[in-house]
């Protein structure tokens, strides 16, 4: 490690890149999600991973060359400073994307015919459907009539899917799309 590195600087740097890995071990190891015959899931997509894993990967590198290798020219301090930032902003990258996928495997989001069931919530009938709402940042949230609330993440597997059957169940799918796909 370089001389002019101080140890807080390293537990700060390291800190959201093991957010993140803690957060995807807790989904995978607390909540795994198991496939129940007849059921479709929403679960956290290969682009959840990915996002993930190159996080990390892009985090610890750039972390290597900050704590190891350094730069000899003339404004070498103020490129391991940015490289420190470029660091720290990919692990809280990755802490984001592992409390995102912890938030899936959570919540355990699954439907069968016209039945939708999540963690905390008994089935609720898809025709109870009050109101249908998008989200700033792609998520959709939806209301019944019974009072719950859930919002599905756009970006996940199954998602769009799981939609799509909530507009065709509620005749709220645009006319050009065909029922039941």
């Amino acid at each position: 490690m370089r001389d002019d590195i101080d140890m807080a600087d390293v537990y700060l740097l390291a800190a959201p890149w093991t957010v993140g890995l803690v957060l995807a071990a807790v989904a995978l190891l607390l909540f795994p999600l198991k496939q129940t015959p007849g059921w479709r899931q929403v679960t956290p997509g290969v682009s959840y991973w990915a996002a993930m894993i190159f996080a990390l990967a892009l985090a610890g590198l750039i972390g290597w060359v900050w704590m190891f290798v350094g730069s000899s020219r003339p404004d070498g301090a103020t490129q391991m400073r940015i490289a420190w930032w470029l660091a720290f902003l990919f692990g809280c990258g990755a802490a984001v994307m592992g409390w995102l996928i912890l938030s899936l495997h959570r919540l355990k989001i699954a439907w069968r015919g016209e039945t939708l069931r999540w963690s905390g919530q008994a089935a609720v009938p898809m025709r109870d459907l009050e109101s249908l709402s998008t989200k700033m940042f792609g998520g959709t949230r939806l209301r019944f009539h019974n009072g719950a609330h859930l919002t599905v993440d756009g970006g996940a597997y199954g998602a769009s899917a799981l939609i799509e059957k909530i507009e065709d169940v509620n005749g709220l799918a645009p006319s050009d799309r065909p029922p039941e796909h």
